[in-house]
């Protein structure tokens, strides 16, 4: 028995206290389950593909490289159709490599660096490399411009 008569009296309350009923529905929101859902996906996929050693070991062996739906997007951009549609988005991109090689040649023109030169030479390269593009035009200096 406890000295104290409350805590007596508290302990015979304790013993009387019901367990709080089941829960209704489910507290898992809808954010939860569509990530748990991405989680599992992304898992699967995961486990799916082959292993870096395996697929090393399938090269050497004489295999390809082009697994999955990586491989697939290369074999399909390698393949003959695919080569035409990239040849046309090929021509469809030199009147924007004309321009900004242009660009990049009249500034070379008309700064007063000594160390670039304006060339004819220059302008057909760049107007002929399909990555040549606005990338390297904002890395100019544009305050070169005399």
């Amino acid at each position: 028995m406890a000295v104290d008569p409350k805590i007596d009296e508290l302990l015979a309350r304790l013993a009387n206290v019901k367990s709080l009923p089941a829960p209704s529905q489910s507290f898992r929101t809808a954010e939860a389950a569509a990530g748990s859902q991405v989680r599992d996906a992304a898992g699967r996929a995961f486990a799916s593909t082959p292993r870096l050693g395996d697929a090393i070991q399938g090269i050497q062996q004489g295999g390809s490289a082009q697994t999955g739906t990586g491989g697939m997007l290369a074999r399909a951009l390698g393949s003959p159709l695919g080569k035409v549609a990239l040849g046309g988005l090929n021509i469809i991109d030199a009147p924007r490599r004309a321009v900004i090689s242009g660009l990049k040649e009249t500034v070379d023109l008309l700064d007063s660096d000594p160390n670039t030169k304006a060339s004819f030479k220059d302008l057909r390269s760049q107007f002929n490399d399909p990555t040549f593009g606005f990338v390297v035009l904002c890395r100019w200096r544009v305050g070169r411009v005399a």
